[in-house]
This record gives structure tokens, C-alpha cells and sequence, in this order.
């Protein structure tokens, strides 16, 4: 018979009820007290209702699943700029020609809201034009990220995202808009890099939302400056909609970024828009932090392609970036373990490795005097040696502006052992 742990029902071990144990869990959609949210401006998030909501500056964001509405955990992600305008798709960069016709707060949004778009083509005219609802952006070389929400109207059933860039280069693909067991389905791509401006490794991904609602993200590397032209045709399966004057798409939450992966979304109303990083802490844990060893605890999705080698995600320390001394993830010659540029964790030369881009993990990190060890999805434990910090320890916070999901973080006050790091870290 197995016992629960707030990491999940391990085997080995009895319920955390250490005196000193800190453990915040986030997939509660409460913020423990003792934490503090560090972010200057607004952000958004999915509630629990599926819809998209804003957080004012220094409010969390406790992202759900937009279809069953279960609480997924604290979103904390880096600095991003909004470079369309208009999220709404009216007004700003936006235009259209006179073969289709565009009306503004004609549906409700992803926010629930009436201030979606619909566009669609004029009776007779097909939808596969280059008139169609489109914005534009001189862009220079390097990696985007394209994303904007969707709902199929009337006869329309799929949208067909293909964006242009000079001087004939295109990508994208078709998605199944019809809500049920397909909705959100790729049913064709389409990656022309068209020679030397759009890379060959463009992705395309989904993310069904309620109501009938899908949003679509396309990454791409830009390899040569040129205007970029965003495009999104309504159509019938594979084939272009012929217009009847009322279907055609509904779209909200247009969103360009230049970087290599899709963050939440940026509102804009007729200028480009940042949201700033951000990060958590709990400070001021000095008497409840064991100062000679300790078991430091992480489970959290990263949502970044790719890292720099002194990333991380979670730390123990003082209070300021510079005095932290031990570290999930960071190579500072105290810790064995920190993310490489290709998205693997490595502890030491050698060891083995695992891959955590895009998808949940669980770490446990143990240290005392001259004792470090650690395992990640329940992998085999790597150990090293390395004195104390002699600075005092009372602060446990995040990376400042790194992607991530928290589900759970927190530190015991003991340093486990081996076989017990194996089952806590374990999915």
C-alpha cells in the first residue's frame, strides 16, 4: 500500500511532517502567504472557467487546462513583446480588401467578451485571396513565433494559416476548427522556406480551447530580413470557403514574438505591448532552514526550446541573485546539475541526461557538508562533493523572467537519501 506525498503516492517514504519542512503547492490555485510575486506589468492566464484573464502587476497567474479546467500551476515567464498592434485584429496594422468583409465585436472572444473579429469572404469570392484580413511587419533575421485564436463561422469548418514573407515564401498548414474529438487537428502542412528566407524547421502546434475556440502557433526561423505578411483563410476542409456573405473566421488574440517559442497572450489596443519578467520568492526563512543540510523539491514544466547553460529554476540563497548558493540547474562549481543549450540536464561530464523542454519533470536535489545528489524523473541518482555556503540561507525563489510552470517547489529539512531522492523525483 503505497503513502501519499504532495509530490504523488510514492512507496518508500511516510508524509512529509517534518517540523521545518516549506512546501508550496501551486496546483491549489492559492498563493501561500509567504511568497511574493514579482512582475511590474499585467499578464494573462486561463481560469479555471477556460478563459483567458488578465493579472495586474504582482498578481499571480495560475494557469488551468482550458478544457477541463484543472489547475495546472503558478505561470511565471520572461520578458515578451507583443509585435501586432492590435490583438483584436481591427484597427492598428490591420487590413483587408474589398473582396472580404470584416466586422469588429462580432463574437465572443476567448476572454468572454463580444470583441472577437469576423472576417469572411463577400458572396461569390473565394477565400484563398492575398486580400484577405492581413497584417504586416518587416522582419529581420531570427526565430518568431506566430499564434492568434480561431473560431470557425457558418459553412467554415477549418483555417488555413499561411503567412508570407518577401518574396514568395510561405508556411503553415490547415487545422480542423470543429469543436468535438478532431478540433484542433493539423490535417496539412505546408513549409516552403522558398530558398533562403524561411527556414525548413517551422512547427506548427494547437491548443483547443472551449467553445469551439483553437489556438494556433506556428514558430519559424526568419533567415533573411523582409516584409512579413500574416495570413489566415477560412476554408472548407483542404479547399478555400466560397464566400455567402456571413461564414469565414472569427479570430482574437493575434500575437507575433521574436522568440523561438509561444508565451501567454499580450493584449494590445493600437501599439506593440511588453509584459515584463517575472519571478517568485518567499523570504525570510532563515529559522526554518537547516543550515547544514536540507532536500530541495521541484516539479514544474519549462516551457522554453532552449537554454542557456547557467539557467535554472529553482534556488536556495539570500535574498539577492548574487549571494545564491545552491542551485537547481546552474553550474556555479557548488552544483552538479544545470541545463544545457540543447534543452538536456547534466550533472557532471559524463553522466547521464535528461531532456526537459516542453514537458513536466520532478527533481530532488539533496545537500550537507561535502554531500550533494540528485535525480530527476526518478533516474539514477548523480552525486558530487562541494563545501557549504557560509552565508546564511533564507530564501527560496525562482529563475528572474525564466518560462516555467510551477506545480510544486519547496525544501525539507534533511538530507534524504539516495534510494528516497529516486522516489520523490519519481513521475
Amino acid at each position: 500500500m503505497t503513502t501519499p506525498t504532495l509530490l504523488g503516492p510514492v512507496s518508500t517514504l511516510q508524509p512529509w511532517s517534518e517540523p521545518n519542512e516549506i512546501i508550496f503547492d501551486f496546483t491549489t490555485g492559492v498563493l501561500d502567504e509567504r511568497i511574493t510575486i514579482n512582475r511590474s506589468s499585467d499578464g494573462t492566464y486561463v481560469d479555471a472557467d477556460g478563459l483567458v484573464k488578465v493579472a495586474s502587476a504582482g498578481q499571480p497567474r495560475f494557469d488551468h487546462d482550458p478544457m477541463t479546467g484543472e489547475c495546472i500551476g503558478l505561470l511565471s515567464e520572461g520578458t515578451s513583446t507583443n509585435l501586432v498592434d492590435a490583438h483584436r485584429a481591427w484597427g492598428g496594422g490591420w487590413a483587408s480588401s474589398a473582396n472580404f468583409f470584416r466586422t469588429p465585436n462580432a463574437g465572443v472572444s476567448p476572454s468572454g467578451a463580444m470583441d472577437a473579429t469576423l472576417y469572411g469572404p463577400v458572396s461569390g469570392q473565394g477565400s484563398f485571396d492575398n486580400g484577405v484580413l492581413r497584417y504586416e511587419l518587416n522582419m529581420t533575421p531570427g526565430r518568431y513565433t506566430v499564434s492568434a485564436y480561431f473560431k470557425a463561422v457558418g459553412a467554415t469548418s477549418t483555417v488555413r494559416l499561411l503567412p508570407y514573407l518577401t518574396p514568395a515564401c510561405v508556411t503553415g498548414g490547415v487545422i480542423d476548427l470543429r469543436p468535438g474529438a478532431t478540433q484542433g487537428n493539423i490535417i496539412a502542412t505546408q513549409f516552403d522556406g522558398g530558398g533562403a528566407y524561411i527556414g525548413s524547421d517551422a512547427v506548427m502546434t494547437t491548443v483547443p480551447m472551449r467553445d469551439g475556440w483553437v489556438r494556433v502557433v506556428l514558430t519559424f526561423a526568419c533567415l533573411q530580413a523582409g516584409l512579413f505578411r500574416f495570413r489566415a483563410f477560412p476554408y472548407i476542409g483542404t479547399s478555400q470557403l466560397t464566400g455567402d456573405g456571413s461564414s469565414g473566421l472569427l479570430i482574437w488574440g493575434a500575437q507575433i514574438e521574436s522568440r523561438g517559442y509561444v508565451s501567454s497572450l499580450i493584449m494590445t489596443n493600437g501599439a506593440q505591448a511588453q509584459r515584463s519578467s517575472e519571478w517568485w520568492s518567499a523570504e525570510n526563512l532563515g529559522s526554518v532552514i537547516d543550515q547544514s543540510q536540507g532536500t530541495l523539491l521541484v516539479e514544474a514544466r519549462s516551457l522554453r526550446q532552449s537554454f542557456d547553460a547557467n539557467d535554472y529554476f529553482l534556488s536556495l540563497g539570500q535574498s539577492t541573485g548574487s549571494t545564491n548558493s545552491f542551485l537547481i540547474w546552474r553550474a556555479n562549481g557548488l552544483l552538479r546539475g544545470y541545463v544545457n543549450s540543447n534543452g538536456t540536464i547534466a550533472q557532471t561530464a559524463g553522466d547521464s541526461q535528461v531532456n526537459i523542454r516542453d514537458q513536466f519533470f520532478r527533481a530532488a536535489y539533496a545537500f550537507a557538508q561535502n554531500d550533494q545528489a540528485m535525480s530527476i524523473n526518478g533516474k539514477a541518482v548523480q552525486t558530487a562533493s562541494g563545501s557549504l555556503p557560509v552565508v546564511p540561507m533564507n530564501t527560496l525563489r525562482s529563475n528572474v523572467g525564466f518560462d516555467v510552470i510551477f506545480k510544486r517547489a519547496g525544501l525539507l529539512p534533511t538530507r534524504y537519501s539516495n534510494a528516497d531522492l529516486r522516489v520523490l523525483s519519481r513521475l
